[in-house]
C-alpha cells in the first residue's frame, strides 16, 4: 500500500474515531464492538501486513462465533472465559487458544486506549506449560545440509536444481546467522554486503515484511558464510533481485510458510521428529552459542531479543548434565 493512501486511510480512522467519540452520552453505550473492530483493522492495515490483519480479523469472528456482537461498554466478565471455551471445544492447540486470546486483547485495549469505552477488558489466559526448545543436533545440521547438496547435484531438472539450491542457500544462511525464518524469506541481494561484511534487515513493505522491532538490523557475517556468498553471487543472473529468486527477479516462495514447507519434508525423509523447521534452526544455533559459554548479551543481540529472558528460554537444559554439580556437594565430607 502506498504511503499516501496509507495517509488517507489512518486520517479516516481518526475523523471516525472523532464521530463517535462526540456522540451524546446515551449513544456512547451503544457502540458496538463489531463498529470498532472495523475502524481497529482499518487501522491495523495502514501499519501491519495482510496477514497479521487476517489473523486478528480470524480471532475476532471467532469471538463473535462464541458470545456474538454486543455493545462494548455491555462487556460481561464471564465473556472472556465463554470466548476460551470455544476456542478449546474446536480442539485447538494451547498455542492457538493464547493466540487468538491475545488478538483480542489487543482490540479490547486499542478501544479503551482511543476512550471508546470506559471498561478495561481483561481477558483471562490457559495456563501455558514451558516446554524446552527443541533443536537439532549438530550432526542433524550436518546430515541436511548434506541432503541438499546431493539433491541439488542429482536433480533431473533445472528446474528442481534451482529449488533445492534455494533450500540450500535458505538454510546455511539460517544457520550461519539464527536469522528468522521471514528475515531470509525476504532478503534483497542488494543488502547482502560482502564488501563489509554484513547483511542489513529492512523493511520490504510491498511483500508486507517489517524488521521486528521496528528498526534496521546488522546481521554480521561469518567467514564460512561469506565463501559460500561470494560463490552464490557470482552465479546470480542478471535480473535476480532476491536471495530467494526464481532466476527472473521474483520471490521462489510466496512466504515463509511456503519456504518452510521443503523443511518439514526434509525432516520426515531423513526421520527427524519434533523440530519446528527453521525455527528449529534458530533455536539450535542460539542454544548452541550459550552452549559454548559465550556471554549471554551478546547472543541476545545476535538474535535482537528485546528482554534477555527470551534468549533464555532457548537454552535447552534438557541436554545439561547434572551428574558434575552432584559431584561436588561436599557438605558432609568427601
Amino acid at each position: 500500500m502506498k504511503k499516501s493512501n496509507k495517509a488517507l486511510l489512518t486520517a479516516k480512522v481518526l475523523r471516525l474515531i472523532r464521530e463517535i467519540k462526540n456522540l451524546d452520552a446515551p449513544n456512547h453505550k451503544e457502540i458496538m464492538v463489531s463498529q470498532a473492530v472495523a475502524l481497529w483493522l482499518t487501522e491495523l492495515g495502514c501499519a501491519r501486513s495482510p496477514s497479521t490483519v487476517k489473523d486478528y480479523t480470524g480471532s475476532v469472528q471467532r469471538y463473535f462465533s462464541a458470545v456474538g456482537d454486543h455493545p462494548l461498554e455491555g462487556f460481561q466478565v464471564d465473556f472472556g472465559a465463554r470466548f476460551m471455551a470455544y476456542l478449546n471445544d474446536l480442539g485447538l492447540e494451547l498455542r492457538t487458544v493464547y493466540k487468538h486470546l491475545s488478538n483480542l486483547q489487543c482490540f479490547f485495549n486499542w478501544a479503551f486506549r482511543n476512550n471508546l469505552t470506559s471498561v478495561q477488558v481483561r481477558l483471562p489466559r490457559p495456563i501455558k506449560t514451558k516446554k524446552e526448545p527443541r533443536i537439532y543436533t549438530q550432526s542433524q545440521l550436518r546430515e541436511i545440509d548434506a541432503f541438499l547438496l546431493d539433491q541439488s547435484r542429482l536433480a533431473i531438472s533445472e528446474r528442481f536444481k534451482a529449488l533445492r539450491h534455494n533450500q540450500l542457500r535458505a538454510f546455511r544462511m539460517a544457520v550461519y546467522t539464527a536469522m528468522r525464518g521471514g528475515e531470509i524469506w525476504s532478503l534483497r541481494l542488494e543488502n547482502i554486503r560482502l564488501d563489509t561484511q554484513v547483511i542489513l534487515l529492512r523493511d520490504v513493505p510491498w511483500i508486507g515484511f517489517r524488521v521486528k522491532g521496528k528498526r534496521e538490523e546488522r546481521i554480521p557475517i561469518a567467514p564460512a558464510l561469506g565463501k559460500f556468498l561470494e560463490t552464490d553471487l557470482a552465479s546470480r543472473q542478471p535480473k535476480e533481485q532476491w536471495f530467494l529468486d526464481d532466476g527472473q527477479g521474483k520471490l521462489a516462495y510466496t512466504s515463509e510458510t511456503h519456504l518452510a514447507r521443503p523443511f518439514s519434508e526434509i525432516n520426515r525423509a531423513l526421520g527427524i521428529d519434533g523440530v519446528k523447521p527453521l525455527h528449529g534452526i534458530r533455536a539450535s544455533v542460539i542454544t548452541h552459542l550459550l552452549e559454548l559459554g559465550n556471554e549471554i548479551t551478546l547472543v541476545q543481540k545476535l538474535a535482537r531479543h528485546t528482554l534477555i529472558t527470551t534468549t533464555k528460554g532457548y537454552q535447552n537444559t534438557a541436554r545439561q548434565s547434572t551428574v558434575g554439580l552432584v559431584r561436588s556437594i561436599m557438605l558432609l565430607g568427601a
